[in-house]
């Protein structure tokens, strides 16, 4: 087993972040529907900030905030698509300066692949322009739109048939970390979920949307209204009040399965003690829209691409 060199050493960074997940979504912050026991383990072992906001409803301004520590509107980037170039250093070009071995892996949606090498990082497994696939299952074609990319996700040719897209980035985040363990790294593992694929259905894995599904057979009905017409000046939408989603709770449960193989594998290679691991969002979950909606934030207001708590308030945790 492997134990940094001193107690003195510099700490190793997982940056976990998820796409479209709200504050209310994970069991640490009071959803009784969604099931995330290894993230709320973490929540358990570290700190969970109860007012962490995000910068921006939509992902592409907030991720650019993200990595570049600058306001979405100062920037000008405010509409899905982010851009880095020009947004300053991001912090991931500080640390490989400093010695650090860097990786991305998943989402980027700030540029071109090349961005993400001129942002700072060693390796880029998957980052790229699309911020979606069509299906999280092998082998993850893009759409843009609703039209077909000329290409799957970039670096996940290596697949097979059943094989789903958040274990294989995973598994490419934990290669990196065994290759690194000797010196100080970073891995920001951007997750393509809980984004509804562009195709698909809200994609959890077909075991987990199984055991969610018989969940809500067990369960009563709603006492009151599921949905409510929310109107704010000439907007108008419909709003989701419950979280009853069978394939976005499949999601999050497939997102924790996999916090727990990357803290399990901290932990084997006696890295854990030295890493400090982050968990966060870029903005909140799809409760409006009757055709996209897939979950609640209530008692907070809307969610994604509103500019109210249930779209700007995420989850934030940090374990070291």
């Amino acid at each position: 087993m492997h134990k940094p060199s001193s107690q003195t050493s510099r700490p190793n960074i997982v940056f976990f972040l998820l796409d479209d997940l709200g504050i209310k979504d994970l069991g640490c912050y009071g959803s009784a529907f969604h099931e995330s026991p290894r993230i709320n383990q973490m929540a358990a072992e570290g700190m969970r900030f109860t007012n962490a906001y995000a910068s921006h409803p939509v992902c592409g301004p907030s991720r650019t905030a993200i990595l570049s520590g600058r306001s979405p509107g100062r920037l000008g980037v405010t509409n899905i698509g982010g851009k880095i170039a020009g947004a300053g250093v991001p912090w991931p070009k500080v640390l490989q300066e400093a010695g650090y071995a860097t990786c991305f892996v998943g989402k980027w949606h700030m540029g071109s692949r090349e961005s993400v090498l001129e942002s700072g990082f060693d390796v880029n497994v998957a980052g790229c322009e699309i911020g979606q696939p069509s299906d999280f299952y092998y082998p993850y074609r893009f759409y843009d739109d609703g039209r077909a990319c000329d290409g799957d996700v970039p670096d996940m040719a290596d697949g097979k048939p059943g094989d789903y897209l958040t274990d294989k980035l995973t598994d490419k985040a934990l290669d990196f970390v065994e290759a690194h363990q000797e010196e100080p790294f970073l891995v920001y593992l951007s997750y393509y979920q809980t984004h509804k694929p562009r195709i698909a259905p809200a994609q959890g894995k077909k075991e987990h949307v199984a055991h969610f599904q018989q969940k809500l057979a067990g369960m009563p009905e709603p006492a009151g209204p599921t949905t409510r017409v929310e109107v704010h000046g000439e907007a108008q939408t419909v709003e989701c009040l419950v979280q009853r989603n069978a394939e976005f709770a499949g999601q999050i449960k497939a997102v924790d399965d996999n916090v727990g193989r990357v803290l399990d594998r901290l932990e084997e290679l006696g890295l854990a003690e030295n890493t400090i691991v982050i968990f966060t969002a870029d903005q909140g979950s799809v409760c409006t829209s009757e055709e996209f909606m897939v979950s609640s934030q209530q008692p907070y207001r809307l969610g994604k691409a509103w500019m109210f708590d249930g779209g700007l308030r995420v989850p934030f945790l940090v374990r070291w």
